[in-house]
């Protein structure tokens, strides 16, 4: 076998040639096809969604579990522990607001459910910061009083103490 462009002889395993250094085997078209990468499946919203449902429940369970053990609610006062307990409001309303957002992205896991989870998550954290926001015009009221009823902010203080 011979090189096209000098002549010189060469062998039949050899890919340019020895003398010039022209490629013996034609060019090859090299054609890239892209391919599709999978897409990333994305749990947060629906995990926010799920912790945006748990988290009021499982304080009221904690509540209950501890008034069981501990008789607080006689002590202490149902509307006191339901005022511990309605702080959780910004956390399941910010848990419901993520998980609404994250669940009409692409690559959602169970993006419906997720969907449904954030709704809930916000109706009982918008309730919880409603009579959370009366409860402390309530309190409001009450110091009000306390301060103009001094025998009054005494029995406040044994309420809580």
């Amino acid at each position: 076998m011979k090189c096209k462009k000098c002549g010189h002889e060469m062998q039949e395993t050899d890919l340019f040639c020895s003398n010039c250094g022209e490629p013996i085997a034609p060019e090859v078209e090299i054609v890239l096809k892209q391919v599709e990468e999978p897409k990333k499946k994305n749990k947060t919203a629906f995990i926010c969604g799920i912790i945006g449902i748990a988290l009021p429940v499982a304080i009221y369970i904690i509540v209950v579990f501890f008034d069981l053990l501990f008789f607080m609610i006689d002590r202490v006062g149902m509307t006191a522990i339901m005022d511990v307990v309605l702080f959780a409001a910004p956390a399941v309303l910010i848990l419901g607001t993520v998980a609404v957002k994250k669940s009409k992205e692409e690559g959602a896991v169970y993006g419906k459910v997720a969907l449904g989870f954030g709704i809930a998550a916000i109706v009982i954290g918008g309730t919880y910061s409603i009579v959370l926001f009366f409860n402390i015009i309530k309190l409001l009221y009450n110091l009000r009083d306390a301060y103009r009823n001094p025998e009054y902010f005494i029995n406040l203080f044994k309420l809580f103490f």
